[in-house]
């Protein structure tokens, strides 16, 4: 695609970051006062979004942070506000073009079109404000007792290669961009596990199920039909919503909402999505709750799948002609009224609330309800777990044992230490007394209600944990956990059932520059112990990484095999 191509929209997305990620500085940093603020650090392979505002470099000065007009002119619409015509080129790429004037381009984003000719559509690119930013003091350098006290909190834990990983991929996609989530389970009843994933990035298609044998094959269910509807990226869950003995699904589709779709077991899905958020951006229109992390379970008790997802946090609009909060964050419940219709539940969406990739539930206070395990994109958030209350609400609370000034990418659930309490792991990466660290530590369910943090493994350096899965690899039937990273690598951890770890090298590749999107471990050929199924996606960019994730990403799935003569190798070093 030519550079000239690109330059509006990533001219319009630096200007959209600049206003967003202001007000964003200003309220993640409340829960977390007492901590230093971060410099600019943008993580290896996570997305500009996911950047945090730096107080001392952010520009207040619209004019010279924002996309300017070509020939300098500012125009001004009907009430005043200031805004030039840009130009997108219709060759630049696949895009959907909407009755409401509006077309969806190859990268999610919705414009709104002034007018078209043969070539290229125009469209209106308002003058952006950016928000000021409070001034803080730099703290004082840490001392090196100060630093060496906080590196031995960050531990490495044993090495070994027992397990070695064989490839179970045959069928499953090799490229692409396989991004946010997906789910395990026998969509067309034939008694094996398919991969049901949302449409793949910048391809505005349908949901993709890849039908599996058990033994490693996979193809695509290409005779499956679906309900006409803008589908994207996102997450998806499945359940059988209706009660009819059918597999359905919810998809979390970027930027737009959440689509509901009932199955009949031969491939073909209806809309069931009655009072379900979901908005096609148009100007004027609130763009409304979206999600990119989304499950299922029944939540209120009445024996009927409810729908339980998290805000995906600041979305891109480069019309700025809506003066609605351009946000989507917190949890919301969808209940199901058995009808093919849904209730809204939320305790507010502000912009206090959290926002992230992953929901996860499980009963984490042994009071028999599930309760909700988030990440937090918000820089030092801790308040990720919330516990399910009988009247359907819900109380978020901190973890206190978990890393300071930092970011939750990766969570999961499971007992790693047997006495029958779940856990929860949580991959960071956090700045702790100047220092970036990317790592995964396992908080420890006491009896008293509290958090004994167990640390994984930790490395230097802003690569991220961005997905964690947890379950039996090895067959010994002791929880084992498995982290992606932000730039491709897989990092397989046996459990000991006393909540201890070593960390095993299974000689899975890694997919370079490739950021890890969701991983799942699931006995796919029914032999007691688990597959591995992972996604990752990635692109390169013509101004900050131009050789990021070649393939584009992938969907991979990988068995496991003791070794023969397997060894134990050193200590790492660092470890106690």
């Amino acid at each position: 695609m030519p550079t000239s191509n690109l330059r509006p929209i990533l001219a319009a997305i630096s200007a959209f970051l600049l206003c967003s990620l202001a007000v964003q500085a200003q309220v993640s940093a409340a829960p977390a006062a007492a901590e230093a603020k971060p410099e600019v650090a943008t993580e290896k392979g996570a997305s500009l979004a996911d950047t945090p505002a730096n107080p001392e470099s952010a520009s207040t000065d619209a004019a010279n942070t924002g996309p300017q007009p070509p020939d300098g002119v500012w125009l001004k619409d009907a009430e005043g506000r200031e805004y030039f015509l840009d130009k997108l080129a219709k060759s630049a790429g696949p895009y959907q073009k909407n009755d409401d004037h509006t077309v969806r381009t190859v990268w999610g984003i919705v414009l709104k079109i002034e007018k078209e000719d043969e070539e290229n559509f125009y469209y209106r690119v308002y003058r952006q404000t950016a928000a000021e930013t409070p001034m803080s003091a730099r703290p004082e350098p840490p001392s090196p007792e100060m630093l060496d006290a906080a590196a031995k909190s960050y531990l490495q834990v044993e090495q070994t290669d027992r397990v070695q990983a064989i490839a179970f991929s045959k069928g499953l996609p090799a490229t692409g961009q396989w991004r946010h989530g997906f789910v395990l389970a026998d969509m067309n009843e034939d008694g094996f596990l398919d991969v049901v994933h949302g449409a793949a990035r910048k391809t505005l298609s349908v949901p993709q199920i890849f039908l599996g044998d058990g033994k490693g094959n996979w193809r695509y269910w290409s005779e499956a039909k679906y309900a006409q509807r803008p589908y994207d990226y996102g997450d998806v869950a499945v359940a059988d919503l209706n009660g009819d003995k059918h597999l359905d699904m919810v998809l979390a589709v970027h930027l737009h909402g959440l689509i509901a779709l009932l199955g009949d077991g031969k491939g073909n899905f209806t809309d069931w999505s009655k009072g379900l958020d979901f908005v096609v951006s148009k100007e004027g229109v609130a763009p409304g709750f979206s999600s990119r992390a989304v499950t299922i379970s029944d939540w209120n008790g009445d024996k009927r799948p409810d729908i339980i997802a998290l805000g995906e946090g600041p979305r891109l609009s480069i019309d700025r002609s809506s003066s609605t909060n351009d946000d989507s964050n917190g949890i919301v419940i969808y209940l199901n009224q058995a009808n093919g219709s849904w209730v809204r539940k939320d305790q507010g969406t502000g912009m206090d609330q959290l926002f992230g990739d992953t929901i996860v539930l499980g009963d984490l206070n042994r009071d028999g309800r599930k309760d909700i395990l988030t990440p937090s994109n918000t820089y030092s958030r801790k308040d990720i777990v919330s516990y399910a209350k009988k009247d359907g609400s819900w109380q978020s609370i901190n973890i206190a044992t978990l890393r300071p000034s930092g970011y939750i990418r990766g969570v999961t659930i499971a007992d790693w230490n047997g006495d029958g309490r779940n856990d929860f792991a949580d991959g960071f990466v956090n700045r702790e007394l100047g220092v970036w660290r990317t790592g995964v530590d396992v908080q420890l369910a006491q009896a008293d209600g509290s958090w004994k943090r167990v640390s994984v493994w930790a490395i230097d350096g802003r690569t991220s944990v961005t997905a964690l899965a947890a379950g039996d690899l090895n067959g010994d039937k002791k929880a084992d956990l498995v982290a992606l990273t932000g730039d491709g690598e897989t990092w397989v951890f046996l459990g000991d059932g006393k909540g201890g770890f070593v960390k095993d090298d299974t000689g899975i590749p890694k997919l370079t520059d490739c950021k890890g999107y969701h991983a799942a471990l699931v006995d796919v050929d029914k032999d007691g112990k688990a597959e591995l199924i992972s996604s990752f996606a990635g692109e390169a960019s013509p101004l900050l990484a131009p050789g990021r994730c070649p393939s584009g990403g992938a969907i991979q799935a990988w068995q496991f095999s003791e070794r023969v003569g397997t060894k134990t190798s050193e200590k790492a070093i660092g470890t106690p």
